[in-house]
């Protein structure tokens, strides 16, 4: 999957979700901000399964384990006026779908724009300015991963993977990387 974004959408009581679909029941915009960002992407590339070149969201293995950063009242209004942004953008599109306005080549300008800024505010809610490459994602994503196992409020269902076929390795006390 070549995309920025999981392109994602809210739906209404009586729509119908095929079983390989990922949904969120009770879901709002905070969470919509979350799960359209760069961070939660992050954590997608580096944890879900693939079929083919797609990704496979689990709620077990990728949703659940997500490591949900702390936030203040303030900061998740920020987040869900910068969500409601990003819909209000893609409302402006309405001959588009979702897989048009998320294809890298022709994502309307505006709309990456509206997502850079929810970005700038999701990293910031991981009490950074700014976090620019995939590898330094990775590395806040599992450092608070670990912080949120240690204090028990989330289950280990990650683990370093080893081996020869490995892409990922633990090195040093609290940190992970690629090799």
């Amino acid at each position: 999957m070549n995309r920025q974004y999981i392109p994602l959408a809210f739906y209404g009581a009586d729509d119908i979700a095929h079983d390989s679909t990922l949904t969120v029941e009770g879901a709002t915009a905070y969470h919509f901000g979350l799960l359209s960002s760069q961070m939660f992407m992050t954590w997608v590339r580096t944890v879900a399964g693939r079929l083919k070149s797609d990704f496979r969201l689990s709620a077990e293995l990728v949703y659940n384990t997500f490591p949900w950063p702390d936030a203040s009242a303030d900061k998740v209004n920020l987040v869900e006026s910068l969500a409601d942004a990003v819909l209000s953008t893609r409302a402006a599109y309405p001959a588009a779908n979702l897989a048009d306005l998320y294809d890298p080549s022709s994502m309307p300008a505006d709309l990456a724009k509206a997502h850079a800024h929810l970005d700038k505010a999701v990293v910031a809610l991981y009490g950074r300015r700014t976090i620019p490459t995939e590898l330094a994602r990775q590395s806040v994503l599992f450092d608070r991963y670990e912080s949120l196992l240690a204090r028990g409020t989330l289950r280990a269902s990650v683990r370093p993977l080893s081996g020869p076929a490995a892409s990922l390795v633990r090195s040093g006390a609290n940190r992970w990387q690629f090799k």
